[in-house]
């Protein structure tokens, strides 16, 4: 059996990581995007305006002289916010990788291990495949103090679920795999022996996941991942494959 596997998280502060994170957003969030506003909001506070073209037209110098005053101007809040979510990563982090791990049956992690966790002022949360990054919520922008926390590890199981399906070729190519990969992580992250973790932060679901993560809950959840997501790809109406 696979040795259990050392994650080697770091927590840096980088405008140049959240600049990179913003034009990723951009060209895939639109109008119609239910996360559309809370992007448009954080951009209006480093003062920038949107493009006619929409929010891929922000041109990268705009962004480097706004986001680098930005990070200038609250630079001290930033490094204090930024200890204190690594201090509560360090006491929890070990336990919730074993969790993930027996969640995965030992069988993810197969290729990315160390990975960088970067406060972000998007307002929006994501995974950088290509620098192996996670951004989480700055201080003004959590709900509660075990907000920051459950945003890494969201998007850290986010990435181990990606890396995991990556081995199932009946999965990986879904076009519906974003859907999947949301609905997993509510499932999931709301059960008792993930939810100890960050038990003051309610989680949130997407509303046109609400249906289907209700019926899976009813049916009875289990403690797989694989059965977890064969439930979820099952109720999903078939989707065509690239």
């Amino acid at each position: 059996m696979r040795k259990l596997i050392d994650v080697q998280l770091t927590f840096i502060i980088s405008p140049d990581l959240d600049i990179a994170g913003f034009q990723e957003l951009s060209s895939e969030i639109n109008e119609s995007h239910p996360l559309y506003t809370q992007l448009t909001e954080a951009l209006a506070r480093v003062n920038i305006s949107i493009p006619d073209v929409g929010l891929h037209g922000v041109q990268k110098e705009e962004l480097q002289k706004q986001v680098g005053g930005f990070y200038v101007a609250h630079a001290q809040g930033i490094e204090k916010h930024c200890r204190q979510i690594n201090g509560y990563w360090d006491q929890h982090g070990n336990d919730f990788l074993r969790t993930c791990d027996e969640l995965f049956s030992r069988n993810a992690f197969m290729e990315v291990t160390e990975f960088i966790a970067y406060p972000t002022l998007w307002r929006v949360y994501i995974q950088q495949m290509k620098h192996s990054a996670i951004s989480f919520p700055l201080s003004e922008d959590v709900h509660g103090s075990d907000e920051a926390l459950y945003v890494v590890m969201h998007e850290l199981l986010h990435a181990f679920f990606y890396q995991y399906v990556n081995t199932m070729p009946n999965l990986r190519n879904r076009v519906d795999l974003w859907d999947i990969a949301e609905i997993f992580n509510s499932i999931v992250m709301s059960q008792d022996r993930f939810k100890k973790f960050y038990p003051s932060h309610a989680i949130t679901n997407y509303p046109l996941h609400d249906k289907i993560i209700r019926e899976i809950v009813a049916s009875g959840v289990n403690n797989s991942a694989e059965l977890t997501i064969m439930q979820i790809s099952n109720r999903l109406k078939p989707q065509s494959q690239t």
